[in-house]
């Protein structure tokens, strides 16, 4: 896919190149038995099994820790309005 965007140093994975790179993890149960990993990747693989994420060189997530947001923040304020979108449908008078 790196062809199509003619830049330079994409398409290789060395020091000075560009690289996105994820690691995965295959061998949970819901991936085993496994005879060809891209078939797993594809028809088995589940979000939890991304392990590492490195975009552009740069590692956005290891050992299954994000490290560019702090995480427990989000969930908190996605917590936070959750409460706040379920008061306001409430009052709305719409039911689920």
């Amino acid at each position: 896919g790196y062809q199509i965007y003619r830049h330079k140093n994409l398409g290789k994975i060395a020091k000075g190149w560009k690289a996105d790179l994820q690691i995965i993890d295959l061998t949970k149960a819901h991936n085993v038995p496994s005879f060809d990993p891209i078939s797993s990747l594809v028809y088995s693989a589940q979000s939890s099994d991304v392990m590492s994420v490195m975009v552009n060189g740069k590692w956005l997530m290891t050992n299954r820790q994000v490290l560019t947001i702090n995480e427990a923040e989000v969930l908190q304020k996605c917590s936070t309005l959750g409460i706040e979108i379920k008061r306001f449908i409430a009052k709305a008078g719409v039911r689920s």
